[in-house]
């Protein structure tokens, strides 16, 4: 599975020079970064003091004039790197390979991975027994029907091929890493167990365009990721997390079901 580790080394060496990197982020599921390759153009950065692993949002009106803070000021710390770069590797899979969400022990409690009793009936039609142990079971969820893990697809509910920034969004909203707030029982629920960690603030904004956008905490790790060439990774990491798949029957699950907001 994609590992996106290398970021957390990165900073974890508590003995170096002042670090600094553009901030990049997220508008409306689009890509958003520094105009300048220039330094001493940017606006907006990301600073690590020197012996220091505490990554700090800064800002200055203009070019040439003094950086400072932004106001509310916003850092996050080693501690909580670490928290989000393990939520992320723990529970994410490979392209070919997300069908192994199928054995992640928070997934299948979520979705309620039980073995049940099945209706059987042999040939002429009559009741029959299990041919064997009670089977691993998940229902539909979207038409609820129970089915055997074998006869269960996985869905991303951000698409494939669709805008990867949606997928990489979709996660950081459950971690209150987004101007918009969660409005599922699954972004509710990782939120309630995952956001303190990673340094998240919960939103109150229903719009679309909050949803796909970040808050200045989600555009810290952003930055960090854009400014080590590993974007691509998150979006894969993203892409097939549990935050972004769910169980679909095959008969639910058509092509073309889940569209990207933002092409």
């Amino acid at each position: 599975m994609p590992d996106i580790s290398s970021a957390y080394n990165w900073t974890a060496n508590n003995n170096h020079n002042v670090r600094l990197f553009a901030r990049a982020t997220i508008v409306s599921g689009r890509h958003v970064t520094e105009n300048s390759p220039q330094m001493s153009q940017w606006l907006n950065r990301v600073s690590i003091a020197a012996n220091s692993t505490d990554m700090v949002l800064q800002t200055r009106p203009m070019s040439g004039a003094n950086w400072s803070a932004v106001n509310p000021a916003v850092s996050i710390t080693q501690a909580q790197l670490l928290a989000f770069v393990n939520f992320i590797n723990q529970n994410s899979y490979d392209d070919q390979a997300h069908r192994g969400v199928l054995t992640n022990a928070t997934w299948r409690g979520f979705y309620n991975v039980a073995p049940r009793a099945l209706v059987y009936v042999d040939h002429a039609g009559a009741p029959a027994g299990p041919p064997g142990p009670l089977p691993d079971t998940v229902p539909c969820y979207d038409c609820w029907l129970v089915h055997t893990l074998d006869n269960i697809s996985i869905d991303h509910q951000r698409p494939i091929g669709g805008n990867p920034y949606e997928a990489i969004c979709k996660v950081f909203r459950a971690l209150g890493l987004t101007r918009g707030t969660v409005q599922g029982p699954k972004g509710a629920h990782f939120q309630a167990i995952h956001m303190a960690a990673v340094g998240g603030v919960a939103s109150v904004s229903t719009a679309k365009a909050d949803k796909y956008t970040l808050n200045t905490r989600g555009e810290i790790y952003y930055s960090l990721f854009f400014h080590r060439n590993m974007l691509q990774e998150l979006a894969i990491a993203c892409m097939n997390h549990i935050i972004n798949l769910r169980p679909l029957c095959n008969g639910c699950n058509t092509p073309n079901r889940n569209t990207s907001h933002y092409p």
